[in-house]
């Protein structure tokens, strides 16, 4: 074979590779999975902090894993903030309760979760289901204001959780409670489940003659033109160590709810 025809082959050769490789790049980059943030708050916050060009307010799932905190929450949704897997903390102060905590239960990174109000918008007696948070095994610290939560045990296996408070919203309605009229006896379940760490003082208020016994309710001799009770739970931790707050315990939640009573 002749020299020149060997060169002309190698050249071509080599071409073809350099051809592929830019365009194996090319569609790495156009394939990458863009990722849309309905919520404008929390997508502008994200979009803010990815140090490259962001098309359309879509970023890549590459380009979220640069995000470090996340702010906002004006429409209830977290969705698209899963990706951002190094985040360690996460503000929503927006007003707008989160509806649905699941899209954050893969953030291993995830340290503190900060909300002013978890009243959710039309739907404000809404019980929160808190249950992706007992997958964070770096949650350091929770905070909801205005939140009606009835379970926190699946806190309870956290290694580094230090702090939780968890302000009651409006009242809850809870299912109907008989009382025998011989008896005048109010009795029901304690409707919170708290985390091991609640381990302090636990209390009801709101009628008097109301007393927790275990994990029961009871109110003796209730008067009989009552037809709904309501009712403040109150939970806290024994601190030990350093206190995160003058005002509370380190794990305080209170919970308020309302409920019917029927005579027979």
């Amino acid at each position: 074979m002749k020299k020149s025809t060997k060169k002309l082959l190698v050249a071509m050769g080599m071409t073809t590779v350099l051809v592929t490789a830019l365009t194996l790049g090319k569609s790495t980059t156009a394939d990458e999975n863009k990722v849309y943030i309905p919520d404008r708050a929390l997508r502008q916050d994200v979009v803010r902090q990815i140090e490259e060009p962001v098309e359309n307010e879509l970023p890549t799932t590459r380009q979220i894993e640069q995000v470090v905190s996340v702010y906002g929450g004006n429409n209830g949704s977290l969705e698209g903030v899963q990706y951002a897997t190094n985040a360690e903390s996460i503000n929503t102060s927006g007003g707008y309760g989160i509806i649905d905590f699941r899209p954050i239960s893969g953030m291993k990174n995830l340290k503190e979760y900060y909300s002013y109000s978890s009243i959710i918008q039309g739907d404000p007696l809404k019980v929160l289901d808190i249950s992706p948070f007992g997958k964070l095994i770096n949650l350091e610290k929770l905070s909801f204001g205005y939140a009606n939560i009835q379970d926190f045990s699946m806190l309870s296996d956290l290694p580094n959780l230090k702090s939780v408070t968890a302000f009651g919203g409006y009242p809850v309605k809870l299912p109907t409670v008989y009382v025998d009229k011989a008896t005048k006896k109010f009795i029901m379940e304690h409707p919170v489940k708290y985390s091991k760490q609640f381990d302090g003082e636990k209390v009801v208020s709101g009628v008097s003659g109301a007393v927790l016994k275990g994990n029961a309710v009871e109110i003796e001799n209730l008067e009989e033109d009552v037809s709904a009770i309501n009712l403040l739970f109150e939970a806290s931790s024994n601190d030990e160590g350093e206190r995160f707050s003058n005002s509370y315990s380190n794990f305080y939640a209170t919970f308020s709810c309302e409920i019917p009573i029927v005579w027979y």
